[in-house]
């Protein structure tokens, strides 16, 4: 899973428990260590370490449910309206895909607020 964007941590300010460029692990408490929103848990990872944890093994994607918020790369954010993963514009007529419009980032989700926040995985490299 890749960091969260600079902007977009900016747009959604995390808990002081949060690390901000990985929202999804949780500081236990003072010397219990971080856990993930799956229920890993490390004593004393380093922002290196989590990245790594993260690569190896990302979280699912949560799926789509309406009143869902998706963010992009810049911080802007849309409510899902339907489980098919659309959001409705002003601009178009019909709905449009949150994954072709760029929104990859779920940030709250009311029905199932522990799946949020959640990022898609970091593309793996080729040699």
């Amino acid at each position: 899973m890749k960091a969260l964007p600079e902007a977009v941590q900016r747009a959604f300010p995390c808990a002081p428990d949060r690390l901000s460029e990985r929202p999804w692990w949780r500081r236990q408490g003072p010397g219990l260590g971080w856990v993930r929103l799956d229920g890993n848990k490390v004593d004393a990872p380093t922002p290196s370490y989590m990245e790594f944890a993260d690569g190896v093994r990302p979280l699912p994607h949560p799926g789509y449910r309406a009143g869902q918020v998706w963010a992009d790369d810049v911080g802007r954010s849309v409510v899902c309206a339907s489980e098919r993963g659309t959001f409705l514009s002003s601009a178009a007529a019909d709905p449009l895909s949150l994954d072709a419009a760029g929104y990859r980032y779920l940030m709250a989700d009311p029905a199932c607020p522990h799946l949020a926040p959640w990022v898609p995985a970091t593309p793996k490299k080729t040699k």
